[in-house]
This record gives C-alpha cells, sequence and structure tokens, in this order.
C-alpha cells in the first residue's frame, strides 16, 4: 500500500488543529459521510471514498 506524504499529511493535521477537530470529530465526519455516500452514491464513489479514508488513517 503507498504511503503519503509525511508534508501532506502533517498539513492536513494542521488543518484540522486549526479548526480545532479532535479524532472523534473527524471520525464522525467521516462516518457522517460514508452513511451519506451508501444512500445516494454509486458503487464507484463510494469504493474511491473508502479507499482514501484508508489510505489517509494508513498515512497517519
Amino acid at each position: 500500500m503507498q504511503q503519503g506524504n509525511p508534508l501532506r499529511i502533517v498539513s492536513l493535521q494542521q488543518h484540522f488543529e486549526a479548526l480545532c477537530l479532535s479524532t472523534d470529530v473527524i471520525a464522525s465526519i467521516a462516518t457522517q459521510i460514508g452513511a451519506y455516500l451508501k444512500l445516494n452514491a454509486d458503487e464507484e464513489t463510494q469504493t474511491l471514498f473508502k479507499t482514501g479514508l484508508d489510505n489517509l488513517l494508513t498515512a497517519l
């Protein structure tokens, strides 16, 4: 599995921190997006979201 660019990951973490988003809030948002996509998006979009999220979690 491909690792993310460490500088991009740090930048993403800084954005989350600047918005005062805890890991619980981020997880909740990701869960809500996944639930929305499950009902309203095609399988390709759902797969793209899940793959992107998995890659992000792996990189963190």
